[in-house]
């Protein structure tokens, strides 16, 4: 919740999140990616439904953009994603 407030200016309430799955993230050493560790790590997907949809205002840091997506454009930007079974198990829930 303080992150996606930190980056992106939306104040979820815990009640919203549910949590949908982790995914493992393996690296070899020497990997070269500044944000994770080699070996193990793990990204936790939460999802939240909200009433109706709420400006989104990027930090200009770690994020530099954000908009909301129908699932076919979800899908065109991050349908390669490690963790996108997940996200769209969650979205065929409906």
């Amino acid at each position: 919740m303080r992150e996606v407030a930190e980056e992106i200016a939306v104040e979820l309430e815990q009640e919203r999140l549910v949590a949908v799955g982790y995914q493992r993230i393996t690296l070899p050493p020497g990997h070269g990616a500044r944000s994770w560790d080699e070996g193990d790590n793990y990204v936790q997907v939460y999802a939240a439904t909200l009433p109706s949809p709420v400006p989104l205002r990027p930090d200009g840091v770690e994020v530099l953009e954000a908009r909301w997506l129908s699932l076919a454009e979800a899908r065109g930007v991050a349908g390669q994603a490690a963790w996108w079974p997940l996200a769209e198990w969650w979205w065929a829930r409906g």
